[in-house]
């Protein structure tokens, strides 16, 4: 039961739900608050500020029903 290959399957299997999460929720996230402050940086007036707002409210939202749903 404990051999190598069962060690090492283990460790595959939760680096294989450790890399998705990261990727699936991580990375998008990431991207959607640079994208944000890249426009607040562009547009600097009240539509960037809208921007980030509206960004950091969706992904407010977009957590606490994540952690809701669990």
């Amino acid at each position: 039961m404990f051999s190598k290959g069962w060690l090492r399957r283990e460790i595959m299997s939760w680096l294989k739900g450790v890399y998705s999460y990261i990727i699936w929720s991580f990375i998008p996230t990431l991207c959607v608050f640079s994208w944000s402050l890249f426009v607040f940086v562009i547009f600097p007036n009240h539509w960037g500020l809208l921007t980030v707002v509206g960004i950091i409210i969706v992904l407010l939202f977009t957590a606490y029903f994540a952690f809701k749903s669990n």
